[in-house]
C-alpha cells in the first residue's frame, strides 16, 4: 500500500514559468501526473445509453441486474466545478459498518466506509435525480415487486442560502481495503497535498480533520451496483477518486494566473487553483 506526499509551491503564479522551463529542458518526457486520463464530467453522460444487464435471480428469487452505461459501468466526475461538503464525515465507530480494519474480523474482497455527500449545486443535483429515475425505470420493467429506494435524499433549503435552492444528500462508498481502492487526496492547511489509498493512509488524518466532518470534497463516482434485498432495491455509488480538505476557507494565497487551466480537475495544480478562487469568493 503506497502513500505519497506532494509538496506544492504556495505561489501558484510561478507554476506556469516552471512548467515552461521543464518542457524546454525535457521536451520528450511527460510528467506522470499529466499522463493521467481525465475522467469525463457528469455533463457528458448520455442517458439514452443507460441499461441493465439481466443476471437472473438469486436463491431467494430476487432479480439480479448489472447497471451499465453502454457496455461499461457509468463513471464520471461529479464535481468538475466547485467543492461539495460531507456533513458528518466518516463513521469509524463500527456501530453501523464493521469492515475488517475496524472490527478485526476476516477481510472481505472489497471493504470501505460510506460517506454522505451534500450536493448544493443545482445542475449536479438534477443530474443525480435524472440518473436515479432512468435506472429506476429500467429496473421496474424487470421487477415490479421490489420497492425502489431513491438515490438522493432531498432536504430543505439552507436558511443562509438566499437563492432558496434545494439540497440533496447521497451516499458514496469509499473503498479502503481489498480490491478497487479509492484514490485519495487530502489537502492540509499548508496547501500540502497528500496522496494515497487504503485505511492505513486515511487513518492518521482522521483525528486532525475530526473524521472529516463538514469537510469540503471533490469526487469521481462509479455506479458500481444495483442491490436488491428484502424487496427493496437501489443504486450503489462508489468513489473512484476523492479529494478532501478542511471545511473553512484555507489561508489566502497570491492570485493565480487565470490563463493557467487544466482539463483534469483532479490534477494537483488545478485543485489548488480552484481552492484559491473559492476562498476569494468566500471572504
Amino acid at each position: 500500500m503506497v502513500a505519497q506526499t506532494v509538496n506544492v509551491v504556495p505561489i501558484l503564479t510561478s507554476l506556469k514559468r516552471a512548467m515552461a522551463v521543464e518542457a524546454e529542458e525535457a521536451p520528450l518526457e511527460q510528467s506522470p501526473k499529466r499522463a493521467k486520463i481525465s475522467i469525463p464530467d457528469y455533463t457528458a453522460v448520455n442517458f439514452s445509453q443507460i441499461k441493465l444487464e439481466d443476471c437472473g435471480t438469486n436463491a431467494q428469487g430476487a432479480r439480479l441486474v448489472k447497471p451499465l452505461l453502454g457496455s461499461a459501468p457509468l463513471h464520471c466526475n461529479l464535481t468538475p466545478l466547485g467543492f461539495q461538503v460531507t456533513p458528518f464525515g466518516f463513521d469509524v465507530s463500527g456501530k453501523y459498518q464493521k469492515p475488517s480494519f475496524l472490527s478485526g474480523g476476516p477481510a472481505k474482497k472489497s471493504e470501505g466506509l460510506n460517506l454522505r455527500v451534500r450536493i448544493r449545486a443545482h445542475d449536479e443535483l438534477n443530474f443525480l435525480i435524472q440518473l436515479n429515475g432512468k435506472f429506476q425505470q429500467k429496473f421496474e420493467e424487470l421487477d415490479k415487486d421490489s420497492k425502489w429506494q431513491p438515490l438522493v435524499v432531498l432536504g430543505r433549503p439552507d436558511p443562509l442560502d438566499l437563492t432558496n435552492a434545494l439540497i440533496g444528500d447521497i451516499k458514496v462508498k469509499v473503498v479502503l481495503a481489498g480490491q478497487g481502492l479509492t484514490q485519495l487526496k487530502i489537502i492540509d492547511r499548508k496547501y500540502k497535498i497528500h496522496e494515497g489509498e487504503g485505511w492505513d493512509f486515511l487513518q492518521p488524518f482522521l483525528s486532525d480533520f475530526k473524521n472529516f466532518c463538514r469537510a469540503r470534497l471533490k469526487v469521481a463516482i462509479c455506479v458500481s451496483n444495483l442491490w436488491n434485498v428484502d424487496k427493496k432495491a437501489g443504486l450503489t455509488l462508489t468513489a473512484t477518486q476523492l479529494v478532501l480538505t478542511f471545511p473553512k476557507p484555507l489561508p489566502k494565497i497570491e492570485k493565480v494566473d487565470e490563463t493557467l487551466r487544466f482539463e483534469n480537475t483532479f490534477d494537483n495544480d488545478a485543485l489548488l487553483m480552484e481552492l484559491a478562487e473559492s476562498n476569494e469568493m468566500e471572504e
